[in-house]
């Protein structure tokens, strides 16, 4: 097991240099905010310049706002397509008329699954990410809180937001779901962070 966790820290590393996921301890929906109809099963695509997809969001949906939610990601290396699929359990919340996903890893597909892939290996201290999302007809749009603002905003002291930093470019937020609300709440703060332009999926 010890040889395994290291196998999956190496093969990770690449996506914590490039991805700057932002990683909380606790989720940001409690009991009262989720979400408990099913507005997202299916299947969302991301297309390509070429009109091709490269992205696959497949949820299914559980029960009380659960859904598995599988991230199938498709690319070229060496002129060959390659897949790799990531694995999440996602929480469908409303905080402050607002919706978003909290995510964690499946940790039972992800230790079933090639370890090549990358983005749910990020996750190997357990902890939740999360998104701001809006549906429009068939299409979802997709609100990534932008690492950079919200580092700005801690390195500064702007805001009493409790983080561990674990080296440089990676840190944890640390902040229970009740100051987390409040943070991605905030009047100023809300759209500094989700300033960046949507990614939009269409339903297949």
């Amino acid at each position: 097991m010890r040889i395994l966790n290291l196998i999956m820290i190496l093969i990770c590393i690449p996506l914590v240099l490039v991805g700057c996921i932002i990683r909380t301890l606790y989720p940001i929906y409690d009991k009262n905010n989720i979400i408990l109809t099913d507005i997202l099963s299916g299947s969302w695509v991301k297309k390509s310049d070429a009109k091709e997809w490269v992205e696959l969001w497949q949820f299914v949906y559980e029960e009380d706002g659960l859904y598995n939610l599988s991230l199938i990601t498709k690319y070229g290396i060496n002129n060959q397509i390659e897949i790799d699929t990531a694995y999440f359990e996602a929480v469908v919340c409303d905080v402050n008329k607002h919706k978003y996903l909290d995510l964690t890893p499946d940790y039972k597909q992800i230790f079933k699954a090639d370890l090549s892939n990358r983005f749910d290996c990020a996750f190997l201290i357990p902890s939740h990410t999360f998104l701001k999302f809006e549906i429009s007809g068939n299409q979802l749009y997709l609100y990534i809180p932008s690492f950079d603002a919200i580092e700005n905003i801690l390195a500064k002291g702007s805001y009493n937001l409790s983080y561990k930093k674990l080296g440089k470019n990676d840190y944890i937020i640390t902040a229970d779901t009740k100051e987390l609300q409040k943070f991605i709440s905030d009047d100023e703060i809300h759209p500094i962070i989700f300033k960046a332009e949507p990614q939009v999926l269409f339903k297949k």
